[in-house]
């Protein structure tokens, strides 16, 4: 959604975030594969070879966001992956309070994103059905 926004080495420490969010619960299942491809494209990173990138430790991925902006695009869409499947796991929830806590986002900015993604991913449920009418 915003990851446009990010510079170059802050795209790359998303990757590596959104991997570790991805794989917390020792897999990682077709709609959270998809969400990572779309990530991708969307950072325009098609061109770069990302199974290097998949291997940065996570607190490593953090360091290297400094924009409190950045932070907090980066939080709400590892959130959005996270919430991918409609199985936010332990492993997940781990991940996304150390998120949480490195990025100084509020509980109470926590639960707003929360929301605001539950609204989006049941707006999107209703277009795909809107389309797929006949």
């Amino acid at each position: 959604m915003f990851l446009n926004m990010l510079t170059t080495p802050e795209k790359e420490a998303f990757l590596a975030i959104a991997n570790a969010v991805a794989k917390a619960n020792g897999f990682v299942d077709e709609k959270e594969q998809f969400l990572l491809d779309q990530y991708i494209h969307e950072m325009n990173m098609d061109h770069v070879d990302v199974s290097q990138i998949r291997n940065i430790p996570l607190e490593d991925g953090i360091a290297k966001i400094e924009s409190d902006k950045s932070k907090r695009i980066i939080f709400l869409e590892a959130c959005a992956l996270a919430f991918s499947d409609g199985i936010f796991d332990e492993e997940q929830k781990t991940i996304i309070n150390k998120l949480r806590k490195a990025f100084a986002v509020s509980e109470e900015h926590y639960k707003e994103y929360k929301q605001w993604l539950l609204d989006m991913n049941q707006l999107y449920a209703r277009g795909y059905r809107l389309i797929a009418e006949e």
